[in-house]
């Protein structure tokens, strides 16, 4: 027994110590789980407010796209203009100068004023500089946006930032396309400069910003008419009585006697208009007329008939006089003709008349009318016109375009 007993007693005498070995070192092990925890939880919070800041400057991007649609909507010529047309300066900004059309210089965009009080060319030039915009002016914790491109033809490349100049700086890059329509509804059968009498008007009537209904008001400036031509080809002075049936003129067998230009338009220079005459579908007139236009019982028809490829646009009356009249009454008859007379006042004749030939349908003035006044002395009749607003040739004015939905939508790497 007393064997037992000392070997017992040697036995925990080797092992004295030990339990102070393990205690420190299951403490390293909690201590080093412990630190690892901690580390893996300040990457993991890190990591959020990283996504957190790309998430806020992707926002601000997105922001900004949707300002940037809403300014060009409300300023729509510069959807057909780049923000800069010539390469940019190292700092980003824009060196457009002279004659260049685009954003950095808006007065060159024609028509960039359409909608009545609206005018914020400013921003469109800071936006074509590259300058950093608010998303909230009050709360600078929402960050900026920035256009960095538009190309004129419905591409944008927008940046958003959060955290600018601090280690959290957080930038987002968005590539949105969208399209750029040309406007495909019915075009105001007259544009008035001043004021309109539309109690025979069954067409739409455009006119300037202190316009009320039924009168569209509108900031778009109605265009110059072109130059004349220096040299007319034909020797037509005046359209007087029932000297010529028709335009060009033809002889007893068909035959064209007018010269047309190059671009087969035949140009004539009169002094007054007061005859009627017919123009064929295929034929393109223009007629620069520099006294006053009587088409009282007159007629004036462009044989368009149903062609699509036939309207108003091919039979073009230019008024040059400052102060001009255009007389029409219950007999008159014009189809499918624009008379562009910027200074021109037209009236009618309210003594009667002889029944007029009429379009068609019912129609006895399918022409459109760009003048100064409508109906300053009687009240014309005036139906509504076939052609559309994109019908009208770029030469003669550009109708603000209309954008469509975003059709694609992607982020870009910021470099």
């Amino acid at each position: 027994m007393n064997k037992w007993i000392v070997y017992s007693l040697k036995y925990r005498k080797g092992q004295a110590g030990f339990a102070l070995p393990v205690a420190i070192g299951m403490g390293l092990i909690i201590l080093l789980v412990g630190l690892t925890m901690l580390l893996r939880s300040q990457d993991s919070q890190v990591s959020a407010i990283a996504q957190k800041d790309t998430a806020k400057s992707l926002n601000a991007a997105e922001t900004g796209v949707n300002e940037i649609r809403a300014l060009i909507n409300q300023h729509r010529a510069i959807a057909n203009q780049p923000a800069c047309a010539t390469p940019r300066n190292s700092d980003g900004t824009c060196p457009d100068s002279g004659l260049a059309v685009s954003w950095a210089l808006p007065n060159n965009v024609s028509n960039i004023l359409a909608e009545c009080g609206v005018d914020r060319t400013g921003e469109i030039i800071n936006l074509a500089n590259r300058e950093w915009q608010d998303v909230d002016p009050s709360d600078a914790s929402q960050g900026e946006y920035q256009l960095l491109d538009y190309d004129g033809a419905g591409i944008a490349t927008v940046q958003g930032r959060v955290n600018t100049g601090q280690p959290s700086e957080s930038i987002s890059r968005l590539e949105v396309n969208f399209p750029v329509n040309p406007v495909e509804d019915r075009i105001a059968g007259l544009w008035v400069r001043n004021t309109a009498n539309s109690s025979q008007v069954s067409a739409d009537i455009l006119g300037p910003c202190n316009s009320s209904a039924p009168i569209q008001p509108s900031a778009l400036v109605m265009p110059p008419i072109p130059a004349e031509p220096s040299n007319p080809p034909s020797d037509i002075t005046s359209l007087t009585g029932n000297t010529f049936s028709k335009l060009p003129r033809e002889d007893s067998d068909g035959t064209v006697l007018d010269t047309p230009d190059s671009d087969g338009i035949y140009r004539y220079e009169i002094d007054t208009l007061t005859t009627s005459f017919d123009v064929d579908a295929d034929k393109k007139i223009e007629l620069w007329v520099d006294g006053n236009i009587d088409l009282q019982g007159e007629t004036i028809r462009h044989f368009c008939g149903t062609d699509p490829s036939c309207g108003p646009f091919g039979v073009k009356i230019f008024g040059e006089n400052t102060s001009g009249t255009i007389t029409l009454n219950n007999a008159t008859t014009i189809c499918d003709v624009f008379i562009h007379a910027p200074d021109y006042n037209v009236e009618a004749n309210t003594s009667a008349g002889s029944t007029p030939i009429g379009c068609s349908a019912g129609t006895q003035n399918t022409g459109v009318f760009w003048v100064n006044q409508w109906g300053i002395s009687g009240n014309p009749i005036l139906n509504s016109p076939r052609p559309k607003w994109s019908d009208i040739p770029q030469s003669v004015f550009i109708y603000p375009p209309r954008l469509g939905p975003v059709q694609k939508w992607e982020t870009q790497p910021v470099s």
